[in-house]
């Protein structure tokens, strides 16, 4: 929810409000209608999502206050077998396992966008390289995600936790920080890095079952010079002045993820409504041709770009999905079913780390909320499918049989 008021809400006023260059040149103010409606429908998601919530709560006899203070009163569990020489050597081969997937992606794509950073490309040869790197790679991308980027994250916050048992957990700890800033970086993307960070504040409030406003404003100090970094080097803004620099963030951070809905609507009215054909269809067995609607309107916003072989994508608020495939009345269900779906979870994890608070149902419970952040700026029609989920669960189960069947031999070996 904070992260819609800030990339979603927030984005609808300022845009209903103030003029922004960027926006006056793409002729956006010529359609103050399709403006406002952006604010109707976020407001609209500020009741129905809680309103979801609620009733996820209604239907479970939840109280998230009783809940809630159960998790804050018991210390996460880091058994003999987490912190077991086996556990780590597992854990040092996955990482292994990753960082031979990531030289594979390397060599298949032949140089990464963030090498032509210091070779000197100009902003246009950088934005073809992170086409190619990205939605434009040829391959299953979301392969080289799952073990390039998620799997060492999901490492990364099991170590997090365990960083204090010995001197190796610690060292581990550190080349996996570093070896996450990398991957992170490496496309030229700004998102990836700030979230990781974000993630770790997040992890370090629920280890302490507090939030420090001390941690919070460094935080906060931190990741603001990182973006002006990114964005002198990255963004070809290093000539810029500082204020230039400034607002250049701010921008991204509260109009650009919001803004993409002004084009789904733009869209909408050009070709008409989809009808669920960018919903997952899997193995064809619906009789339509799948369309990835982010990258269609992505080109229908910026023909030029299409024309120079620049495939981007268009990602927005989960519920302009919704809208371009069945209409207003479907955008607005999809809002009460995001809430309660996202409360299910909620309830879920609280209900069971409140029996016990184990480390790896926590980590799982941390990377989940990073999870669902990520709808404030995308579609979750096909989560059911979604490896960033998916592989995650798979991982915690995996690591959970090997520590159940390790303990199994012990005893049998007594």
């Amino acid at each position: 929810m904070v992260k819609y008021l800030v990339f979603a809400y927030i984005g609808s006023v300022l845009l209903n409000v103030f003029f922004f260059t960027y926006e006056i040149s793409r002729g956006m103010y010529n359609r103050p209608d399709i403006l406002l409606n952006m604010w109707y429908y976020t407001t609209a998601g500020l009741f129905l999502i809680p309103l979801g919530m609620f009733i996820a709560n209604w239907a479970t006899g939840y109280n998230p206050i009783k809940a809630t203070s159960q998790i804050l009163s018991k210390e996460i569990v880091i058994s003999k077998g987490d912190k077991s020489s086996f556990t780590f050597f597992i854990l040092f081969t996955l990482f292994v396992l990753s960082f031979f997937i990531l030289l594979v992606y390397i060599s298949k794509l032949g140089t990464l966008p963030i090498l032509g950073v210091f070779d000197g490309l100009d902003t246009s040869d950088l934005a073809l390289l992170r086409s190619d790197s990205g939605a434009n790679f040829d391959g299953k991308m979301y392969r080289y995600i799952m073990f390039t980027k998620t799997l060492p994250l999901f490492l990364l916050f099991i170590l997090f936790f365990m960083k204090n048992i010995s001197f190796k957990w610690k060292y581990f700890f550190y080349i996996l920080l570093i070896y996450n800033i990398f991957t992170s970086i490496m496309n030229i993307e700004k998102a990836p890095i700030i979230k990781m960070f974000l993630l770790l504040m997040l992890a370090y409030f629920y280890s302490k079952n507090k939030i420090s406003r001390k941690v919070f404003v460094v935080t906060g100090i931190v990741l603001s010079g990182l973006i002006i970094i990114m964005y002198m080097f990255f963004m070809g803004m290093s000539d810029k002045s500082f204020f230039e620099i400034i607002v250049g963030p701010l921008h991204r951070i509260f109009i650009i993820q919001i803004e993409p809905f002004y084009y789904f609507q733009l869209f909408q009215e050009e070709y008409g409504y989809i009808y669920g054909t960018s919903f997952p269809n899997p193995g064809h067995i619906f009789p339509f041709e799948w369309k990835n609607i982010d990258i269609e309107v992505m080109k229908f916003a910026h023909p030029e770009l299409a024309k120079l072989g620049i495939v981007g994508s268009m990602p927005t608020v989960f519920f302009a999905e919704w809208f371009i495939n069945f209409g207003p009345y479907m955008a607005l269900f999809s809002m009460i079913l995001f809430g309660f779906m996202i409360q299910m979870v909620d309830i879920f994890f609280i209900t069971k780390l409140g029996e016990y608070k184990s480390l790896l149902v926590s980590v799982l419970f941390i990377f989940l909320i990073n999870y669902f952040g990520k709808f404030a700026g995308g579609s979750f029609v096909g989560i059911l499918t979604d490896t960033n989920w998916i592989f995650p669960v798979c991982i915690m189960l995996l690591l959970m049989l090997i520590k159940q069947l390790r303990i199994e031999f012990i005893r049998r070996m007594i």
